[in-house]
Order: C-alpha cells, then structure tokens, then sequence
C-alpha cells in the first residue's frame, strides 16, 4: 500500500475512535475502534461482492470515509 493509503486507512479508522475517545470517555472510544474495524469488514465484504473491479480502489477510500463518519455521528449522539 502507498504511504497515501495508510495515513488515509490509519486518519479513518483510529481518528474518529480518538475523538470520540477523547469527546465521551476512554471505554466508548474503545468501542468505536472495534466498531471501525468491524463495521470496515463488513462494508469491505459487501462491497468486494457488489461492486465493479475498476471501482473497487475508490470503493475503499469511500468505505473507510463512510465507516468514519458513522463513528463520530454516533459518538456525537451518544455522548454528554
């Protein structure tokens, strides 16, 4: 992978687990990052099945964006 991808892969997955880490408490920032990690090979999986081959490299920049912005909307919701 390109360094690109990895700063992009680690800002999506562990930055929103960070902040909501760091908005709520440390225990839902833990959760968050099990979510990320869970909800990413969920998505991953139903993407690889449903979308085209010459896709499937933005496929993965829009799954990691989309796993983030779940995380920090229901650390939002969920929190104080």
């Amino acid at each position: 992978m390109t360094p690109v991808q990895n700063i992009w892969i680690l800002l999506c997955t562990v930055g929103p687990a960070i902040y909501v880490g760091y908005a709520v408490n440390w225990w839902s920032g833990v959760i968050a990052y099990v979510a990320a990690i869970v909800l990413g090979g969920i998505l991953g999986w139903c993407l690889v099945s449903v979308v085209p081959v010459r896709f499937l490299a933005v496929s993965g920049y829009i799954k990691n964006l989309v796993v983030a912005v779940v995380i920090v909307a229901s650390g939002y919701y969920l929190g104080p």
